[in-house]
């Protein structure tokens, strides 16, 4: 794998907390670092998720069964009216572990990557004046509709980012700009796929326009994988496009629409050259407390090779299965119908949503299918804890020569629940 010079959490690390220690035989020093943390206001904060999840796949006999904890906790730091810091540990495990978590070896039985973990998910430094904020260190953000940026908030381990990122008003918008020196994966360290490494630049502009939400965007993404003696860099990619997307109500009805553009395109060490596009149309039609939205998304292909995109919070679209974690290489089409119906409270339960999807794929080039999927889901609260329930049921139509999870029939499973300490 890449080795990076000095990544930014080091150098974060060693200019923070260097002045808190005081240096040996200086009595004044120490003195003014005693009034200095008497000053800082902490704050505690904490979550826990239990999860169970069962897989069965239809080129394997026997279904996959996890049965998962993710605990996080961190303490924020204001040391003053424009500087914060912020540090928080993470860490989860199996109780039931018949699963293969992509380390295991466990090849019987389908993937469900949730390995064990205990490590640092954020140490950062944040620092405001007049609307202008710079985080620099461990961090996790997601930007627009987490398509293309970030963090993986399904999984028990949450995608991270070593990174400098500036946000500021800017023309009656919000302009967000970074650099980013590592991305560590929800598949933990101990998978040779568990970090991204690479010189990568964000750019993001979002403003209020046409009675809705303009954003353009621009992705420079150096990601290296794998090990030194066999590095993948194929996932480097620069992706330019713009979003819009608004909502309108009048009286008990309500119209909504999502239109995404974008070209992405080889970039850094990437060994494919290739010039795909990223299209996506949505609309929906709301009544009350229902909403029945359609849409199709496409992710091009040119070359062989497809759209991609690796540091999105994938499990958020293309349906539960997680059938198409890696766009087939002749693109991929997403015919989606959605409803969502809020249900309000039922009993002790609040904030009760109901809702359902269809999925029809196909590839996009050539247009044939390659399988359906349906999925049902129902979620609530009882005061701190987020209760959810998902299931979905995968049919491929694929052809022998096709490869990848679209390739087999799938079913899934998901109960969780998420309890807040605030």
């Amino acid at each position: 794998m890449k080795k990076n010079k000095l990544s930014l959490f080091a150098v974060f690390s060693s200019l923070y907390f260097f002045p808190i220690f005081p240096a040996f035989g200086q009595s004044e020093y120490v003195s003014h670092n005693d009034r200095f943390i008497e000053d800082i206001d902490v704050n505690f904060f904490s979550d826990a998720r239990v999860r169970y999840q069962s897989i069965s796949q239809g080129n394997l006999e026997n279904p996959a069964e996890a049965l998962t904890f993710r605990v996080k906790a961190g303490l924020e730091f204001n040391i003053s009216d424009w500087v914060s810091a912020l540090v928080e540990l993470e860490g989860g495990d199996a109780l039931i572990d018949d699963f293969n978590d992509t380390v295991n070896g466990r090849l019987d039985v389908p993937i469900i990557p949730d390995r064990g973990h205990l490590e640092l998910n954020r140490l950062q430094i944040q620092s405001e004046i007049k609307g202008l904020r710079l985080t620099l260190g461990r961090q996790n953000f997601a930007l627009d509709n987490w398509r293309f940026l970030g963090n993986w908030q399904f999984r028990q381990n949450d995608q991270t980012y070593d990174a400098a990122r500036v946000e500021t008003g800017l023309w009656g918008g919000r302009l967000n700009i970074g650099y980013i020196d590592k991305v560590h994966r929800h598949f933990g360290d101990d998978s040779v796929f568990g970090e991204f490494s690479g010189s990568s630049y964000i750019f993001n502009y979002v403003k209020p326009a046409l009675a809705g939400q303009f954003s353009i965007f621009h992705y420079a993404l150096d990601l290296e994988t794998g090990t030194d003696l066999f590095p993948n860099t194929s996932f480097s990619s620069v992706t330019s496009g713009a979003r819009w997307h608004g909502r309108r109500h009048w009286g008990d009805y309500g119209f909504n629409w999502d239109l995404s553009v974008a070209r992405q395109s080889d970039f850094a060490n990437n060994p494919n050259q290739f010039e795909a596009y990223y299209r996506d149309v949505g609309v929906g039609l709301e009544y009350k407390n229902l909403e029945i939205n359609l849409g199709i998304e496409i992710l091009g292909s040119d070359n062989g090779v497809a759209v991609q995109t690796p540091l999105g919070t994938l499990h958020e679209f293309q349906g539960v299965t997680d059938r198409f974690f890696l766009t087939p290489p002749q693109g991929l089409r997403d015919y989606g119908l959605d409803i969502d119906w809020d249900l309000g409270r039922l009993g002790v339960v609040e904030r009760v949503k109901f809702n359902t999807g269809f999925h029809q794929f196909t590839s996009d080039q050539s247009v044939r299918d390659y399988g359906y999927e349906f999925n049902l889901g129902i979620s609530g609260r009882v005061k701190n804890t987020t209760l959810l329930l998902e299931y979905g049921t995968y049919k491929t139509q694929a052809i022998g020569t096709d490869q990848g999870l679209f390739t087999n029939d799938a079913q899934a499973l998901i109960l969780s629940a998420n309890y807040s300490f605030d």
